[in-house]
């Protein structure tokens, strides 16, 4: 080959060469595999449990987005959920009502009710943080009648307990003591609700504080404190938070309230700081007030009005009504007992503003129409859920009676035919033993005997001619007596056998 068609060819093998290897790198790797929803959510869920709260929520935003395209309302629904309740525990209330209330009827359409449940008591724990009451009520009794149908008794404590927290805010003391009371009896028959008993428990203290049973209320804290402090797997971090805060919260409350101020105000600076390290503007705001009244009942007035000043700026920018109406009322009282009237005729201008948006009477009016209808609701079902189970007692005794009066004609018959088959089988016994009897009396002859057709004696197996009489004799049981018919008589006898005939008729 010349060396000029050789240099050619070797510099096409050279252009294929390098043509297939950049095809080749130009080729895409294998893609990573897309998350579903469902994975998604998993991840999100992991990473709450690791308190990775950032990544988490970031992860749920990922599953939402996920869930609607794929048309996975299942996690839609959880993952809103779970934004709404994590947005709930940072006290971002707003925030997490957008989150709840979106996820509220798409969950409505799956048969979970302890998860149901859950979203409206979150749902309902949101409108009270805010200090909307008659939206949280109504979420709370929905939550209520849930959870009862689930049988979810660690959650229908929680709930009824908010529920008795919110009517001890509205001052409705006695309807909030029946309801915690109810939250308690519940409590005390499930031994798995330890931290949901120290929960009501602790608000029932309060009420009593609110009602100077100073007593009854540090029992209460002591039976709250050993509620939650008792080994339970339903015991979470959050738990154990409580029952440290809350209950120091109202120790320091009832210190201050029976007169013991100073012993209170290192317990509240304790609960103060708690309350700030996890970003709680509620805990905070109640501290502030409760050393607000420290200070009034230490005559520390200018001290007062710093805590309560405080208390009004963070409630105000965090939207807790109620705490802004306390903090307006304590303001109002310390200025009227300074002195300062326009002051306190300002504040106090504001505060029942407020309480009138808050606490109308209209309001408290629809609020115990609602429970009352959510409670002859109850009663229907439960009235209801009686009767169909008379009914299927009466079924049951019904179909109970039909099978046994079925078992007796059974028996009754079983009884019959075995008597007749009895009978029947005594009959054929009967009968055969006859048979048997007849049987004994007879031997048989078969097969051909030959016999003279002139003097009728019958040949043996021998060759042996005999008589027919001693044939048969020698064969059967049979034996002959010899007497003369009617044919031979006259034929042997002639006038005589006539004459014998005669006398022995007439004999």
């Amino acid at each position: 080959m010349p060396t000029s068609a050789l240099t050619r060819f070797t510099l096409l093998c050279v252009a294929l060469i390098l043509g297939v290897a950049s095809q080749a790198m130009a080729q895409p790797g294998p893609r990573p595999t897309a998350k579903t929803a469902a994975e998604v959510f998993a991840d999100a869920k992991r990473l709450d449990s690791l308190q990775q709260f950032d990544d988490a929520r970031s992860q749920l935003a990922a599953a939402v987005q996920l869930a609607r395209q794929e048309g996975d309302t299942a996690i839609l629904a959880q993952a809103l959920y779970e934004i709404g309740f994590m947005l709930w525990a940072r006290t971002q209330h707003d925030s997490a009502l957008v989150f709840l209330r979106q996820a509220l009827p798409l969950q409505q359409k799956f048969p979970d009710l302890a998860q149901l449940g859950r979203v409206y008591n979150t749902t309902g724990a949101c409108y009270y943080q805010l200090g909307l009451y008659e939206p949280a009520l109504d979420a709370f009794l929905a939550a209520r009648q849930i959870r009862t149908s689930a049988a979810d008794t660690l959650g229908l404590v929680r709930t009824l307990t908010n529920i008795g927290k919110t009517y001890h805010d509205w001052g409705q003391l006695d309807r909030a003591r029946e309801v915690l009371d109810e939250a308690i009896t519940v409590a005390n028959r499930f031994e798995r609700s330890a931290p949901a008993l120290g929960y009501a428990l602790n608000s029932k203290a309060y009420v009593a504080i609110d009602e100077r049973r100073f007593d009854e209320a540090e029992a209460l804290i002591r039976q709250s404190t050993a509620a939650y402090n008792a080994t339970s797997k339903s015991r979470t971090q959050a738990d154990s938070l409580d029952s440290w805060e809350l209950n120091l919260g109202a120790t320091s409350l009832l210190l201050v309230r029976s007169g013991r101020a100073r012993q209170a105000l290192p317990r509240l600076d304790s609960v103060l700081q708690s309350a700030a390290r996890r970003g709680s503007i509620r805990g905070q705001t109640r501290a502030l007030v409760h050393f607000g009244e420290a200070s009034v009942s230490l005559n520390d007035f200018t001290g007062a009005r710093h805590y309560f000043e405080r208390a009004l700026t963070l409630s105000r920018e965090a939207g807790q009504r109620v705490l802004v109406l306390q903090s307006l009322r304590q303001l109002a009282q310390l200025e009227e007992a300074a002195g300062s009237t326009a002051t306190a005729l300002r504040y106090f201008r504001a505060y029942d503003a407020l309480r009138d948006t808050i606490f109308n009477q209209d309001a408290a009016t629809r609020i115990a129409t609602r429970e009352a209808h959510a409670e002859t609701e109850r009663v229907m079902r439960e009235n209801a859920a009686q009767q169909s189970l008379i009914g299927r007692q009466r079924l049951q005794v019904l179909l109970s009676a039909g099978i046994v009066v079925l078992t007796l004609a059974l028996v009754g018959v079983v009884v019959r035919n075995a008597r007749h088959e009895r009978a029947r089988t005594a009959e054929q016994q009967r009968i055969n033993g006859e048979l048997r009897h007849a049987l004994s009396e007879v031997k048989m002859l078969s097969g051909l005997i030959p016999i003279c057709a002139n003097c009728k004696r019958v040949r043996d197996d021998q060759g042996y001619w005999k008589a027919v009489e001693g044939y048969i004799s020698e064969r059967s049981d049979a034996t002959f007596s010899h007497s003369i018919c009617q044919t031979c008589g006259p034929q042997l006898y002639g006038e005589l056998w006539q004459e014998s005939s005669q006398h022995t008729t007439r004999s």
